[in-house]
């Protein structure tokens, strides 16, 4: 704006060419003056950050061209000198920050007084030119010539003006031919679409070109809260406050200063809303000690599993565009409590809560993952990565599961060594006669000959479903003991339970192997297996054995179809088959003995769902408790403005043998 009104009255008033400047200043509009650095002046590095008394970082400021300026011309919020906020209501009500300066009385009077940019030039000689040159000229002038371009700034003049008076000011800049730049600023949701809730950390990426890295301030209301983190957790005292970062790339021999950008989150700090499922359901799982603080000092005996079905977005939105209660699964549940914005945040805050040492996730999405999971749990000290599941890229799906660990308590893992398995694979790969080991698992074979004369079943295994397992050894840092984690979520159909016991044998065959090859280190296996407590799925994890002539399992076995119609035929003799698991597969038992009442609750159905399994080589320690029926039924079913997934997250201790 400053630029066109400046434009308009250089074409009334000055012709072009004609030089007006005095006293070291310029002329309005796009002439600029050129000045070169003197031979003794150097730059004065950036000050490192130090702790004050009262553990708020702060760096200060090392003196620079721009000082003078800055002091001046913008003594207003530090922390975001582009934007103010407008006062209001809550984070729904509040306005999009404006760009822009209010040049009131008091603001003009300060910066008329620079208005000689000598002032502001201390340290460098003025560059004598013939004709007054626009900014574009000076530059181009400057590119030609075969001193280094790091010894010249420009001081370029603006006009500031009320309806009394104006005057002209000079902003000086630095030239450089490469500065630190900010290729790209991201953060979960955008700084619009977040919802900030104290007590859950926030994470700011920022891509930088022809620079080291990039500083990142925080500013809660204009107060300096942390002065270089990418990651920030607010806390009680910054709920209702404007959240801002102010982003400096920097390298060694440049402190990033004019190269600077400012970003607000438009919705301000909230208090946490009340989550039944975690306080107080769950306080003898909070506050846990860091590890190197255990009484006694030594290694702490206990490793912390999670388990959590976080609700893809993917599943929650279908609701969200639907005008019709009657065609939405979560019809009891306000678009604003179920949008990712507000649900995702809060999971992390419960998952955190726990301080967990492996953490098993269903139903991610791929943007939760990479914009807000993966940012904040490396922040954190974990390590872990995302399998999409999906038979190809042109399904459509964008959910998969993923699985962290501290690395705290392990060491890192080679992303080679980071698992994904698809159950097509590896239903393909054990009915191969090499890989079968018919000897020990028979049902492997029985499995393949079934599938071979059941198209319809060969058609959905091999072609229609893209669920996936992850798996991953771990190995202490300490001890050096290792473990198989495993993490899956199987196929929902309530017609295809034969299906889901098929996938739970190859997935223990599987299991095995990475058992075997790991000197039979211990198993935790977690997931969302889509089945109750009884089913045949479970009877075969943990009694390991299921009969053909159980019913339920079998019952839709010739009839079920992905689409009716296109899996082809099923031979006349196909039947039912016993599912077994050898001896040399470790035995499982849950962490939760006595199976809660449910783990997945929406309106229409309520059942069990979610486990953790693992071998005899840990002792289950204490298992975290799940709500009753009636604190659900409070909000009608889940998810709700408390609770932010349709699943209930499982936590257990368990202690190495």
């Amino acid at each position: 704006n400053s630029g066109t009104t400046n434009k308009k009255k250089k074409k009334k008033k000055k012709k072009k060419g004609k030089d007006t400047q005095s006293g070291g200043g310029g002329k309005q509009g796009d002439e600029a003056v050129l000045w070169r650095k003197k031979p003794q002046v150097d730059f004065i590095p950036a000050v490192e950050p130090t702790l004050l008394e009262d553990n708020k970082l702060e760096v200060e400021d090392a003196p620079t061209l721009w000082d003078g300026f800055y002091d001046a011309f913008m003594p207003i919020n530090v922390c975001n000198p582009w934007s103010e906020i407008q006062s209001g209501g809550g984070p729904e009500e509040q306005q999009p920050a404006t760009r822009g300066i209010e040049h009131d009385l008091e603001l003009h009077e300060t910066v008329s007084s620079y208005v000689n940019d000598s002032i502001l030039m201390e340290g460098y000689d003025r560059v004598e030119y013939t004709q007054s040159l626009t900014i574009d000229e000076v530059l181009h002038q400057t590119a030609t010539m075969a001193d280094d371009l790091g010894r010249y700034a420009l001081s370029v003049p603006i006009v500031t003006s009320n309806k009394d008076s104006s005057a002209t000011s000079w902003i000086p800049l630095e030239l450089n031919s490469c500065p630190p730049t900010i290729t790209s600023v991201s953060t979960f949701g955008s700084f619009k679409e977040s919802h900030l809730f104290e007590r859950t950390p926030i994470v700011v990426e920022v891509g930088v070109l022809y620079a080291t890295r990039a500083r990142i301030a925080w500013f809660t209301d204009g107060e300096r809260v942390c002065a270089d983190s990418p990651c920030y957790t607010p806390t009680a005292a910054d709920v209702d406050k404007v959240l801002t970062v102010v982003i400096t790339p920097h390298r060694p021999d440049h402190d990033g200063m004019g190269c600077e950008e400012a970003y607000q989150f438009q919705r301000r700090v909230e208090a946490l809303p009340d989550l039944p499922n975690v306080i107080p359901l769950r306080e003898e799982f909070l506050n846990r000690p860091p590890r190197q603080h255990v009484s006694g000092g030594g290694e702490d005996p206990t490793l912390r599993v999670v388990t959590y079905n976080i609700l893809a977005d993917q599943n929650a939105s279908r609701d969200v565009d639907k005008d019709d209660d009657a065609d939405r699964m979560y019809s009891h549940c306000k678009n604003k409590h179920i949008v990712k914005w507000r649900r995702h945040p809060l999971i992390i805050h419960e998952i955190l809560e726990y301080c967990p040492d492996v953490i098993a996730l269903q139903e991610v999405d791929t943007d939760v993952f990479e914009g807000l999971l993966k940012p904040v749990l490396t922040a954190k000290g974990y390590e872990g990565y995302y399998s999409q599941k999906g038979v190809d890229p042109a399904s459509g799906v964008r959910e998969g599961c993923a699985i962290f660990w501290s690395l705290e308590v392990f060491e890192s893992v080679r992303p080679a060594d980071m698992r994904t398995h698809t159950f097509r694979d590896m239903i393909q790969q054990f009915s191969c006669e090499e890989r079968m080991h018919k000897k020990q698992w028979k049902s492997l074979g029985d499995m393949a000959d079934l599938v071979e004369r059941h198209n319809p079943l060969k058609h959905v295994l091999h072609n229609k479903l893209g669920h996936v397992m992850q798996t991953v050894v771990l190995t202490q840092r300490t001890s050096g003991e290792k473990v198989v984690i495993g993490n899956s979520h199987l196929f929902y159909h309530p017609m295809a339970s034969h299906i889901r016991c098929l996938k739970i044998l190859v997935a223990c065959r599987q299991l095995e192997i990475e058992h075997k090859e790991n000197q039979h280190c211990p198993i935790v296996f977690c997931g969302d297996f889509n089945s109750h407590p009884n089913s045949g799925v479970m009877k075969l994890l943990l009694n390991r054995y299921l009969n053909s002539k159980n019913g339920r399992t079998w019952k839709h076995l010739c009839t079920y179809e992905w689409e009716e119609g296109t899996g082809g035929e099923i031979d006349e003799d196909v039947e039912a088959i016993d599912l077994e698991l050898p001896a040399s597969m470790p035995s499982l038992a849950s962490a939760y003995p006595d199976p809660p009442e449910f783990t997945h609750f929406i309106e229409a159905f309520v059942c069990t769902l979610d486990y953790i399994l693992v071998t005899n080589n840990f002792e289950l320690e204490k298992s975290g408790a799940t709500p009753p029926r009636e604190d659900v039924e409070k909000y009608i079913a889940m998810p709700n403005e408390c609770m932010p997934s349709d699943h209930v997250s499982l936590v257990c201790d368990l202690k190495w043998r």
